[in-house]
């Protein structure tokens, strides 16, 4: 209930061939440099010129600092496509920070990489359901606490619970000998909750040698 939902918003890139070159995309070769040209990119989107320029086209007032922390990078499994991901509370932020820096990615790798081979393929859009606080997880975690620190509390109570309760507390806590012991009985009739309820009565008796 006090937790702030986190939104995330994801972009999915391609590094392929160059316009232009004459190569062949498809070669062992090609696809190794494409693998680490990926790697690259990773490095120049969490970097502090990157968010730095993101926040300058979409006139921000953030501190670097904050993109460079939401944002993320992971690489599809034995492909050349990485996605780019932000968190963010509000998802219109983050699929505007992540479509941005899509596009500050591909005149990056221009600019510095010297290479014009990333392409989108997916823009991020707005998204509608939030990664986290995970809900059914919290109240699992929340009520393994809640019945570990009931449990405590009885052993807690029970540990220190001094009241005498029948008659072998009697002789245990105070050393006094029963005579005499009147067992449980039904008493008169009581009005309460549930229409009449039974009360019970125990009563111990005990003489010392000086009279008291």
């Amino acid at each position: 209930m006090i937790a702030d939902p986190v939104y995330s918003a994801n972009a999915l890139l391609f590094v392929g061939k160059e316009p232009g070159k004459e190569d062949d995309p498809y070669s062992i070769a090609q696809m190794q440099v494409n693998e680490r040209l990926v790697m690259d990119y990773r490095e120049i989107i969490k970097s502090r010129t990157a968010a730095n320029e993101v926040i300058k086209r979409l006139d921000l007032k953030v501190k670097p600092e904050y993109l460079q922390r939401g944002m993320n990078v992971t690489t599809v499994s034995n492909s050349r496509m990485f996605k780019i991901s932000f968190e963010s509370t509000d998802p219109e932020f983050a699929a505007d920070v992540v479509n941005e820096m899509s596009q500050v990615i591909i005149i990056k790798a221009a600019e510095i990489v010297d290479v014009e081979n990333v392409r989108v393929v997916d823009d991020a859009e707005v998204p509608t359901s939030p990664i986290k606080p995970n809900k059914k997880m919290n109240i699992a975690i929340a009520g393994v606490i809640g019945l570990m620190v009931g449990i405590g509390i009885i052993i807690a109570a029970e540990y220190f619970d001094n009241t005498i309760k029948n008659a072998e507390d009697v002789q245990k806590y105070l050393g006094l000998s029963i005579l005499g012991e009147i067992p449980a009985f039904e008493g008169e009739r009581r009005q309460g909750q549930n229409g009449s309820r039974k009360r019970k009565a125990i009563a111990s008796l005990s003489f010392r040698p000086n009279g008291k």
